[in-house]
């Protein structure tokens, strides 16, 4: 599509920018709903330039699929935000608790690298055996002498980066 185009249709979804903002429960009054609005905006103008022209968009693109489309990328917008600020709060609450915000965040982040290390370090068969330790391993069906097997093998693993272990 050409700009001449979708600077002319572009205005003719704002009703349904509104409905998907509504539905999703960000209402005017929210200091974050202009940002939101933005944000669709320019999921809406990016599905628009990938069509070839205006007929293809509206055939590919109709009403109901844009609005489902919108409502579900506006929820995990929305939703990967709520994590980031959870995950914020927990963290300032037990800085509140121990004190020292800085050095907790310090050894969080250095927890976290650490893991992310001894994970790369492990091949994909071995990240398969963590996962089926630590997804009920009962469900999976594994036998004691199986799991018992993986956990050694992954113990010489996480060894090497937690020495304690």
């Amino acid at each position: 599509m050409n700009q001449e185009e979708i600077s002319r249709l572009l205005p003719e979804y704002a009703p349904v920018i509104d409905r998907v903002l509504q539905r999703a429960g960000v209402f005017y009054h929210y200091p974050d709903c202009e940002d939101y609005r933005q944000d669709l905006s320019l999921v809406l103008l990016q599905w628009m330039k990938k069509s070839d022209s205006l007929l293809h968009f509206l055939l590919e693109y109709p009403e109901g699929k844009i609005y489902q489309r919108l409502l579900w990328f506006l929820l995990d917008c929305r939703r990967k935000e709520s994590k980031k600020i959870q995950g914020q709060v927990e963290i300032e609450k037990l800085a509140e608790y121990f004190g020292d915000s800085k050095s907790i965040a310090d050894e969080a982040l250095a927890q976290e690298e650490t893991f992310l290390a001894c994970w790369e370090s492990l091949t994909p068969s071995q990240q398969n055996q963590f996962w089926i330790l630590w997804d009920k391993p009962k469900e999976k069906q594994c036998s004691r002498s199986l799991l018992s097997y993986y956990r050694c093998q992954l113990k010489k693993k996480f060894k090497n980066f937690y020495p304690n272990l």
